[in-house]
């Protein structure tokens, strides 16, 4: 098709192509206006490396932990393992349980004062339990955790319909989240003391036993140069001596680290950016909604005066189409489809 006949075909449909533009424009327009205005509020943590070294204990390493079957939960201050925090039911619960200041001149959730997340989501309901499990959900979904691989900071930003409910909430998961953390490592530090305390007093034993066995080699064997083989006992009851003795001084001084730790309030996070009221929303945009609709309108009218003017050239009759009984069921299962969507629902 030459450029000519392409123009001469616009020129003849442009009542049908303007038609749809204007009627696709127009309902964006209305659908745009009637959405309410989103806010996303950020907040930038990092988990402290003192409240790390301060749970595993100062000089502790990989190969001691390893060493003195340490248990692993102590690498618990890593980005990723609070998100998984973030994103728990715990901490979800806790904070849709929270009360938070809605103002409803700014058209948010209907409600104005203080009320619980269940409460300005407008979750209702009898049961409870189901209404706590949809307002987490519903929480999680306004939420997004992101963690840099970089430098380990972690993000979290909150949606909500406004500004400063969306601060709120977004602070107030940052506070929960540093709240549940510290009670985490209160029962991990006393997990440490008490495991620490535990090896301590079998090692004091195993260091006894091993002193005691030594002396009494020594006693029984007093010429134990002339003897290779006694001599080479000898040597190996003494690092036996030796060995417990590093593990006795290793331990104590944890110990007393842990006893320490019980007694600290290092903080477990970093706050390098508290959630502030968001000035800009994040949606709808709606000049580029507008924007969008309107292209898509203009290539779709273009495509119904291309496929209409090609059907009147090949004589295709589209009336015949339309008394097809195949076209007839399709037509009334479409309406029937749509009808059912857009038919209002009663809520008892």
């Amino acid at each position: 098709m030459e450029l000519i006949e392409f123009l001469d075909i616009l020129f003849k449909r442009w009542k049908t192509i303007a038609s749809l533009f204007g009627v696709t424009v127009f309902f964006t327009i209305i659908f745009s206006l009637r959405a309410k205005n989103t806010y996303i509020a950020t907040a930038n943590i990092l988990p402290s490396p003192e409240a790390s070294d301060e749970i595993l204990g100062e000089g502790i390493t990989s190969s001691v932990l390893s060493r003195y079957r340490i248990p692993g939960y102590f690498y618990m201050q890593s980005s990723d393992f609070y998100k998984s925090i973030l994103l728990s039911r715990t901490l979800l619960e806790r904070v849709v349980q929270m009360k938070f200041y809605s103002n409803q001149s700014t058209g948010s959730y209907g409600l104005k004062g203080e009320n619980t997340l269940i409460e300005i989501y407008g979750i209702k309901g009898s049961d409870e339990s189901k209404r706590l499990y949809k307002a987490c959900k519903k929480l999680a979904s306004t939420m997004k955790v992101r963690v840099n691989d970089e430098n380990q900071i972690i993000t979290i930003s909150v949606k909500a319909y406004e500004p400063k409910l969306a601060a709120d909430i977004t602070n107030a998961i940052v506070d929960e989240l540093n709240k549940y953390n510290r009670e985490l490592r209160s029962k991990k530090v006393s997990a440490n003391k008490a495991f620490i305390e535990g090896r301590l007093n079998e090692t004091q034993k195993s260091l006894r036993n091993a002193e005691e066995v030594l002396k009494n080699f020594q006693e029984k064997n007093r010429r134990i140069q002339d003897s290779p083989e006694l001599y080479l006992q000898f040597n190996r009851l003494k690092r036996e001596v030796k060995l417990q003795e590093e593990l006795f001084i290793t331990l104590t001084k944890q110990y007393e680290l842990a006893k320490i730790s019980e007694v600290r309030d290092t903080p477990m996070l970093l706050v390098l950016d508290k959630a502030i009221p968001p000035i800009h929303k994040s949606a709808p945009k709606r000049k580029q909604n507008v924007l969008l609709a309107g292209i898509l309108a203009l290539i779709l009218g273009i495509s119904l005066a291309l496929v209409s003017e090609y059907s009147n050239q090949k004589g295709l009759n589209i009336g015949k189409i339309a008394n097809l009984n195949s076209f007839k069921r399709l037509k009334n299962d479409f309406t029937s489809f749509f009808g059912k969507l857009i038919k209002p629902r009663h809520h008892s």
